[in-house]
């Protein structure tokens, strides 16, 4: 009898949860991993004998079913604690076996040689990183040693290559890999730009049209480039791009944050997260304050705060449920005039100011850094510097909240909006033609990563 109910709820289960998924409704977006969902495909014939219809059924079975997120922490823990056993072990194997200090001075002096134990590698050719134990250096002015993973040695990165290095590519899990052993996590999805096409392209096609009907307005994209899959990435992100540079109207005015080497990811980037560091943010509002053709002093650093006990354990270490692996939080301060912010509406604050900032500061576990500091997704923010300069609307995802107030500082009002909040929180659909008259907005900026270009849940008509 036990085994007649086991069966009848075994297929229950089976049964249920995918008609449920249907029933709910693909989801277009992972907020955690900030990344596109995988959607079952419609069956083809073709894909099916060349068993890539397989493949993505599974992947899409994967990321759409649910409590998707719990079962991959869950499983990704139990994974990752089994592999840093088994490398424990082989490391603790290794070093009793092979690892002596006479052979660890000798590879580094000898660099035709290639000694791999311990996490060295000292290959010293153009692109190839190298490990030297027991040396923290800095590189150009970050120091890569602030947070490495326990196991990890202190990185040196050749600035002059401009390929990408010979790492190695450790798998963690939900397509989360380790950079070397550099403590940087990315999410690596093969690049297929014959499915980013067509979407992309429809998405321009707005935007012209959008143009076309606010002719006295100007249009400004800023696509901010993501690591890609190792094998010809740059090739892929170049013909992202040209496929902006090849469709777009000329009046609307375009550029790109470019990520066309490993070590300008490490530079730019945190280590476990896919958003900007302070300076990565600070570089793209300079290229945004360029784009946007603004003349006059930009804002300054007034100071660079690391904060000592703010782990930021960001999506792609969340994603493999390794809370070990994280970042020690860095953040600028700068000086700006008084301003008002207003959040969905009503007369607010948002993100931390300079005199807030404290090294030794603690924040709750259940809060998020990045959000913490820098405000958090909303709707609509409203930005009034009564300057009696121009007003500018800014259209964006989550990369922005860093920035959004040094850019707003150029103009009289700024007006941010994020798409997939703003009819859940501010109660009304969003009119673009409509909200650009009624606040008498003159430039309008789009920006965010690929995934902001082509999934519809940030789609502005």
């Amino acid at each position: 009898m036990k085994n007649v109910v086991f069966i009848v709820l075994f297929f229950l289960i089976i049964i249920m949860l995918p008609a449920s998924m249907l029933a709910r409704g693909q989801l277009d977006i992972s907020y955690d991993e900030n990344r596109s969902l995988n959607k079952i495909p419609e069956f083809n014939m073709s894909a099916y004998i060349a068993s890539t219809y397989q493949d993505n059924f599974e992947n899409a079975l994967n990321d759409q079913i649910f409590f998707a997120k719990e079962f991959k922490k869950i499983f990704n823990t139990v994974k990752l604690n089994n592999t840093k056993m088994f490398n424990y072990l082989m490391i603790k194997y290794m070093n009793e076996t092979y690892v002596n200090n006479e052979i660890l001075d000798k590879a580094e002096e000898d660099s035709t040689k290639e000694i791999k134990a311990e996490n060295i590698h000292t290959e010293k050719t153009a692109g190839t990183i190298l490990f030297q134990p027991g040396k923290p250096i800095m590189d150009n002015g970050i120091s890569y040693n602030e947070n490495k993973a326990p196991e990890a040695s202190p990185v040196k990165i050749n600035a002059n290559t401009h390929s990408p290095p010979a790492f190695t590519l450790k798998p963690l899990g939900s397509r989360i890999f380790e950079l070397g052993d550099t403590g940087f996590l990315l999410f690596m999805d093969k690049p297929d730009i014959a499915a980013f096409r067509p979407a992309l392209e429809k998405r321009i096609q707005i935007f012209n049209m959008i143009q076309s009907k606010n002719e006295n307005v100007n249009f400004y994209i800023y696509h901010i480039e993501r690591v890609a899959f190792m094998k010809d990435y740059q090739k892929y992100l170049d013909e992202i791009n040209s496929v902006f540079t090849d469709n777009l109207d000329d009046k609307i005015s375009f550029n790109r944050f470019k990520i066309d080497s490993y070590e300008k990811h490490m530079k730019y980037n945190f280590k476990t997260d896919m958003h900007w560091n302070c300076e990565g943010s600070y570089k793209g509002y300079h290229e945004i304050r360029d784009l946007l053709n603004i003349t006059g002093k930009p804002v300054e650093i007034t100071g660079k705060y690391t904060l000592e006990n703010v782990h930021y354990v960001g999506s792609n270490s969340v994603a493999i449920g390794s809370y070990d692996k994280f970042d020690i939080f860095s953040v600028y301060s700068y000086e700006l005039p008084p301003y008002i912010v207003y959040v969905n509406g009503e007369k607010s604050t948002y993100g931390y100011k300079e005199s807030e900032y404290d090294r030794q500061m603690v924040i709750p576990d259940s809060h998020n850094p990045y959000n913490y500091f820098f405000g958090g997704n909303f709707g609509e923010l409203i930005y009034d510097f009564s300057n009696n300069k121009k007003n500018l609307l800014m259209v964006v995802e989550s990369y922005s909240n860093p920035i959004n107030e040094l850019i707003a500082s150029h103009y009289n009002k700024t007006f941010v909006v994020d798409m997939r909040f703003y009819k859940s929180q501010c109660k009304k659909e969003f009119n673009l033609k409509e909200y650009i008259e009624k606040n008498g907005i003159e430039d309008v900026l789009f920006m965010g990563n690929i995934n902001f270009f082509i999934n519809d849940v940030f789609l502005v008509e």
